[in-house]
């Protein structure tokens, strides 16, 4: 009995501890959000974070295949980053071995943001330290539901997001 209860305290702690990482991502990008108005700050966190300092506005290509970067208006989850987070913390669940092995990192998963708001093209752009830690977060992120799509020049486009995700224990 002590050793169940032992256990159910150990993943309810992890639960705690997962929540309070999203709750501190959650509060950092609220923060940037109210001191720069535009939405250059979030392009800039989700895409310099993994990818670099230069931005992009455009992959060239067919118009209808063209992917941005940098939008007018950024795609958002459904209800806000608020959900979004809420979503990450209720359907991520540590992995197991990871937890045993006491692995942490943080993930940064990319994906495009369809026009009609599916979700495409995921994928890890900046690896954690596990392999485990990846696949859980391109499971979780391939679970989310459509999106608001991105819109430039008052049309909607398709937009590349990337979206860090941190383990820890």
């Amino acid at each position: 009995m002590t050793a169940v209860l032992s256990t159910q305290r150990k993943d309810s702690h992890q639960f705690r501890r997962i929540g309070l990482i999203v709750a501190l991502l959650v509060f950092i990008l609220q923060s940037m959000k109210s001191k720069n108005a535009d939405t250059d700050a979030l392009n800039l966190l989700s895409y310099t974070e993994c990818c670099g300092d230069s931005l992009h506005g455009t992959v060239h290509g067919d118009e209808d295949m063209v992917v941005y970067d940098k939008v007018d208006v950024l795609p958002s989850f459904p209800g806000g980053q608020q959900n979004l987070f809420r979503f990450l913390s209720m359907n991520l669940k540590y992995p197991a071995e990871a937890a045993k092995r006491r692995i942490q990192g943080r993930v940064v998963v990319g994906f495009t943001v369809e026009k009609d708001g599916s979700i495409t093209g995921i994928d890890i752009s900046q690896h954690s330290t596990s392999n485990l830690l990846d696949r859980e977060a391109l499971r979780v992120v391939s679970k989310m539901p459509k999106w608001s799509p991105g819109r430039q020049d008052g049309r909607l486009v398709r937009v590349r997001y990337h979206l860090p995700i941190v383990f820890r224990l």
